[in-house]
């Protein structure tokens, strides 16, 4: 065989997996066809965070009259997106030196299979042996089927992240965590955002206060919401688009200058010839065990291409597992706790069990909730609302959730302190620097123990 370890795709869970194998004394092959980085680098979570932090700050300049700040600033989107592809690129440049310290064998090209040990490159037709492959090709945006692909003035993440949008009114398809981050976007730089959500709330997989609270707060920012809602058709008018969605049984009709389609992802295996290799899906993913094991036990399959939660860092997480079992170590990640961030303003993050969860476990809990406007870092960062709400039991926290600016910042923490069982004494007895958001970590924790300083005691 010319390589131990074949990796077709070269994003968060492929880069990965060739870097820890390559650490492994393997020798590997990795095979992207277009950038090292993947979806996460070049089309989702580093283009997406460059934006938001970009409109994030004009933003926030256009209402800090308050805080003595009072100038005429304008958003230039082409300078934006030069800083977010500036950005992209260094990070790319990044792996690729990574990848050649490594001395990883890299491949910019089309891989499929030819046979079950053997990947045919299409552009150079060169083909390479292995004894093990793993698969891990991600997943890309889908529209919907009743929307003819022609159309003018419908969009999906990729483009939108592509190019800018000169639109001034803009309707998102989807209210699950692209939709919501988008309409982040768009809505601070003072664009007119409606989002068609077909579930009974935004975000309807999320913990149900975190989700109402964000929806409360795009509703007093303008943000039209339409909840219980589908979308219907969409046709061309003028110089933009008028589309029909049923609500409450009724049939509306409104126009728009332009539509995102935020309603999903599906995996990416065309062009990889598994029909000729037998290989299982489900639901249109790679089926694969608890060791991202495929029924060919030599073929493994990790990341948003597997179908099980579609996060970088989980596929991270996948990638190191799989060489791990691979080459006969102890799998580190299966049993740990898995944190989950969305880029609104505010933030919102969460990592174990919610409430509802805990109640259907049968579990014996206590809540502590800390409101941040007691604190005085938070009080100058932001004017926005804020709370931490931890899940103990038997004073060990077994969930957090967080709505919050820096929300994703201190998700790790609580990550860390479910997967270690830490009590409230742990957490409460270190001394926190004043004055930080990390104070708030004290209080909401202390607040068990009735020992919280500026919590007037909210706990159950």
């Amino acid at each position: 065989m010319d390589y131990d370890i074949a990796i077709i795709g070269g994003g968060p869970a492929g880069y990965s997996a060739a870097i820890y194998a390559a650490k492994c004394n393997l020798k590997v092959a990795l095979i992207e066809q277009e950038r090292l980085g993947g979806t996460c680098l070049n089309k989702g979570c580093i283009p997406t965070k460059a934006l938001l932090h970009t409109s994030f700050i004009y933003h926030q300049q256009h209402s800090a009259t308050n805080k003595g700040i009072k100038s005429t600033i304008t958003y230039d989107d082409q300078q934006a997106y030069r800083y977010k592809d500036q950005l992209v690129d260094q990070l790319v440049d990044g792996i690729q030196h990574l990848i050649n310290a490594h001395k990883i064998s890299f491949y910019n090209d089309h891989a499929t299979f030819n046979d079950k040990h053997t990947l045919l490159l299409k552009q150079s037709q060169q083909t390479i042996t292995s004894d093990n492959i793993i698969i891990a090709t991600g997943a890309s945006s889908f529209g919907l089927p009743f929307i003819a692909s022609d159309i003018k003035f419908i969009y999906n993440s990729d483009d939108v992240l592509k190019n800018p949008l000169t639109q001034t009114d803009i309707t998102i398809i989807g209210g699950g965590v692209i939709g919501c981050e988008l309409a982040t976007y768009y809505h601070q730089l003072g664009r007119r955002v409606t989002i068609i959500e077909i579930a009974e709330r935004l975000l309807p997989e999320v913990d149900k206060e975190l989700s109402q609270n964000l929806q409360m707060n795009f509703k007093r920012s303008k943000i039209e919401i339409l909840t219980n809602a589908k979308l219907l058709n969409v046709a061309e008018e003028n110089d933009g688009l008028s589309y029909s969605y049923q609500l409450n049984e009724r049939s509306y009709t409104k126009f728009t200058q332009a539509i995102i389609l935020a309603t999903g992802r599906k995996p990416n295996i065309e062009g990889l010839n598994l029909n000729s290799l037998d290989l299982k899906l489900d639901k249109g993913h790679i089926k694969v065990n608890e060791h991202y094991q495929t029924n060919l036990d030599h073929i493994f399959a990790i990341g948003d291409v597997n179908g099980k939660i579609q996060l970088a860092h989980v596929a991270t997480a996948q990638a190191e597992d799989c060489i791990r079992y691979i080459t006969n170590q102890p799998m580190i990640h299966q049993a740990k706790t898995i944190p989950y961030c969305i880029y609104t303003t505010p933030e919102i993050a969460y990592a174990g069990l919610n409430e509802s969860q805990a109640k259907q476990a049968n579990i014996d809990y206590q809540i502590s909730k800390y409101l941040l406007n007691s604190n005085g870092r938070y009080l100058i960062e932001t004017d926005q609302r804020g709370f931490i709400k931890v899940i103990f039991s038997n004073k060990v926290i077994i969930g957090a959730q967080l709505y919050m600016e820096h929300a994703s910042e201190y998700i790790g923490f609580f990550t860390m302190a479910i997967d270690n069982k830490l009590n409230v004494e742990q957490i409460a007895n270190s001394i926190y620097p004043h004055p930080t958001i990390s104070e708030a970590l004290k209080e909401v924790t202390a607040n068990i123990n009735n020992q919280a300083l500026h919590i007037l005691t909210f706990k159950r």
